[in-house]
């Protein structure tokens, strides 16, 4: 879920502010279950400061009831925020920052970092599941 959270960062954060996420920023991701109570439980500041919800929609087709997120980016692009629903199972909560020097290491072991091109391969964690990798180590 760390890694949809990442993918929903990266490409919202593109999708409302036309900014990529640049080599020295990242995308920090956290998730919960059960978003309809962990709605309840964010903070005040941050659902005040955050956008309606918006979805996705191709022609007639939406994905209202199935995906939904509330944005909010600073005026200049370089800060994000993202809350994303997966139908009514999972929120994921995408922070979104262009400079990681600047960002202080959070110490929650529920949320993970992802820095531009932590995704195109997959992490040790991943590739452990595949049967090939063991097929290739001998």
């Amino acid at each position: 879920m760390h890694t949809v959270g990442a993918k929903l960062g990266f490409g919202l954060h593109y999708h409302r502010t036309g900014k990529i996420v640049p080599p020295g920023g990242f995308v920090e991701t956290r998730f919960r279950t059960n978003a309809e109570i962990y709605l309840g439980g964010l903070p005040p500041e941050l659902m005040q400061d955050l956008g309606p919800v918006a979805v996705l929609a191709q022609g007639e087709w939406t994905s209202d009831g199935h995906f939904g997120y509330r944005p909010t980016s600073s005026a200049d692009g370089t800060l994000g925020i993202y809350v994303a629903h997966l139908g009514r199972a999972f929120i994921t909560i995408s922070s979104v920052a262009f400079d990681a020097k600047e960002m202080p290491a959070t110490t929650s072991g529920q949320a993970r970092r992802f820095h531009p091109g932590d995704l195109q391969q997959a992490d040790a964690r991943a590739r452990s599941r595949y049967w090939c990798v063991g097929q290739l180590r001998g």
